[in-house]
């Protein structure tokens, strides 16, 4: 009876250990997509700043 609870156990963390790798690696792949999408718009935005500082600072 001890044995298979401990069979049972050692599958369970085998289990877990195989879950939480597929998941690290899903998360690695979201925040690469994230990035990826997040870089234009930060530069759209530095952008978009420079040039109302510009036209700020050419209207003074």
């Amino acid at each position: 009876m001890m044995e298979t609870i401990e069979e049972i156990n050692k599958a369970y963390e085998i289990e877990r250990e195989l879950i939480e790798k597929e998941f690290e690696s899903k998360i690695k792949r979201n925040n690469a997509i994230i990035f990826i999408c997040d870089v234009p718009l930060l530069i759209c935005t530095l952008a978009f700043s420079f040039n109302v500082t510009t036209y700020i600072l050419k209207v003074m």
